[in-house]
């Protein structure tokens, strides 16, 4: 018999949930329910609760800082977050206190029961075996494995990968469908690759929940995309095809209603035996790769002309063109004849390889000119950061701006322009710096808005100002702060989030690294 706690300031959404939980499979034995995270606390030292449900927005202690403290009070318990607000930071951190699930207001009666029924079943297994989750993702790890090497070629892991499956590969049909985060580059700009790891990380537990005995599958990443190989040795291949679809759409959908991100996705054929699985991986990622050339479609089934053979067009005046704008450094001319270049080569032929095509001859122009003018001046070699795999791109249009700052940058080692430039481009980061010391100041951010390479930027900034870009961050802050500590209304957690930090320790541990004694003690002396 299970114990309930509803946590939400909201009544009607207390008794909403308590309604919906009417339906369960299992048995309740008591529901109780808290309008605030303190009269949750003083319920769960006196009872023992086995699934709560936690609003994040309360009055007093958030959601999230209740679940901190319950924690140690019921170790065993599962944690189900119901909120109105899909900021991504909530997730991250709800994933760090291993959150069963996180669904967003208005509560959908099935995935509320689905997030219950989960729940119930990992507080089960936690009780019984606590060493069951180390060892399922030992088991899965050993999975992806064996599937990554068979989809790069090595077929000797057929029978290991099969004794792991537990299911005979020779008998089963297979299919691939791939995802990719899409925005990856407003992502990356703001927080960095470890954001995307951490979506697809969320994703791949959501799709592997989907799994059941009609239709059974693996997610992995690979090449930084998300893939689940699917397989089944007794469905016909028109009623495998509608389950794929079927599953496909339930993952959009979920990912629709979360909001905080978008993807697109791509579904390979129906392949037989081993070999076939290592074909609908190629033909899912070739559909994700030709899916850049419409960038309004969620998801992209496999064609064979996607594949199709043939060159981009390709005109010698465009290459001259450029070369005299890269010549020039005319940021306004690079993006015009970038602009002409992509239309001649996209005119004719679309598939995943004329991609590649031109992002190879891209970078063999950009490393050409650069070797060329070696001689006279030293080269910030940026053609090295330059991405060639179109999996790397949102789109045409992500493509287009990375190209151009690709070229742009090559043209201020070429015209030894770099220190006329870098000069200028370091002295508006100081500017912005000293107006945005509060906000969540990124180097590879402020280098995409000057069209400049991160690291030779950061290089350009520490030569001339004699320290690095994260450190003269935190002198701005540190000073400023001083002389916010002479106003002795202002608060120190208000200070911190003045100078831009979010945690007031952090601020404080800081503070006295800097200058050698707390803000406190400062503020006193």
């Amino acid at each position: 018999m299970l114990k309930v706690l509803i946590i939400d300031d909201e009544v009607w959404m207390r008794r909403g949930i308590r309604s919906m939980l009417e339906s369960t499979i299992y048995e309740i034995s008591d529901i109780q329910e808290a309008g605030n995270a303190d009269e949750a606390l003083q319920k769960i030292q006196k009872s023992e609760f086995d699934i709560l449900f936690v609003d994040i927005r309360m009055p007093g202690l958030d959601g999230l800082s209740f679940i901190e403290a319950a924690t140690t009070l019921l170790p065993m318990a599962g944690f189900i977050i119901v909120s109105g607000y899909n900021d991504f930071e909530y997730a991250k951190r709800a994933i760090h206190l291993h959150v069963v699930d996180y669904l967003l207001k208005p509560v959908v009666k099935k995935d509320l029961l689905d997030a219950f029924h989960k729940a119930v079943r990992e507080r089960k297994q936690d009780f019984v075996q606590p060493n069951d989750a180390d060892q399922t993702l030992m088991v899965n790890a050993m999975k992806e494995k064996l599937v990554v090497d068979l989809i790069e070629g090595r077929n000797d892991v057929t029978r290991n990968l099969s004794r792991s499956l537990q299911t005979d590969l020779e008998k089963c049909r297979f299919a691939c469908v791939s995802f990719r985060v899409q925005n990856s580059e407003s992502i990356m700009n703001g927080k960095g690759i470890s954001e995307i790891t951490l979506i697809y990380y969320i994703m791949s537990n959501f799709m592997s929940d989907l799994f059941g005995d009609v239709l059974q599958g693996i997610v992995f990443q690979h090449q930084g995309v998300l893939h689940a190989i699917l397989y089944n040795n007794n469905l016909q291949e028109d009623v495998m095809a509608t389950q794929i679809n079927d599953y496909v759409e339930r993952v959009l959908q979920w990912v629709k209603r979360l909001k905080f991100f978008h993807v697109r996705c791509s579904i390979s054929s129906i392949h037989e035996q081993p070999t076939g699985l290592g074909l609908c991986y190629q033909e899912a990622m070739h559909a994700l790769t030709y899916s850049i050339f419409m960038p309004n479609a969620l998801q992209t089934v496999y064609q064979s002309s996607m594949e199709q053979e043939g060159h981009v067009g390709y005109s010698l005046e465009l290459e001259k063109d450029l070369y005299n704008q890269v010549v020039l450094s005319s940021l306004s001319g690079i993006t015009e004849t970038i602009s002409q270049m992509m239309e001649k080569a996209f005119a004719t032929v679309r598939t995943s390889k004329s991609l590649r095509q031109l992002l190879d001859m891209c970078w063999l122009l950009g490393e050409r000119w650069l070797i060329e003018a070696a001689e006279h001046t030293p080269l910030p070699i940026s053609y090295r950061d330059f991405q060639t795999n179109p999996m790397k791109y949102d789109d045409l249009e992500h493509m287009r701006r990375e190209l151009v700052k690709h070229f742009y940058t090559v043209s201020l080692a070429i015209n030894k322009k770099t220190n006329t430039d870098g000069k200028n481009a370091v002295s508006e980061m100081i500017e912005y710096i000293q107006n945005h010391y509060n906000e969540n100041l990124s180097l590879t951010q402020l280098a995409a808005q000057l069209h400049m390479n991160a690291a030779y930027l950061s290089d350009l900034f520490k030569e001339i100002t004699g320290v690095g870009f994260v450190t003269y961050v935190t002198s701005i802050r540190m000073n400023k702060a001083c002389d916010y500590l002479k106003h002795r209304e202002i608060k120190i957690n208000q200070i911190a989030a003045l100078v831009g930090f979010e945690d007031e320790r952090y601020f404080s541990t800081v503070f006295k690294k800097t200058f050698g004694m707390t803000p406190r003690e400062y503020r006193n002396q």
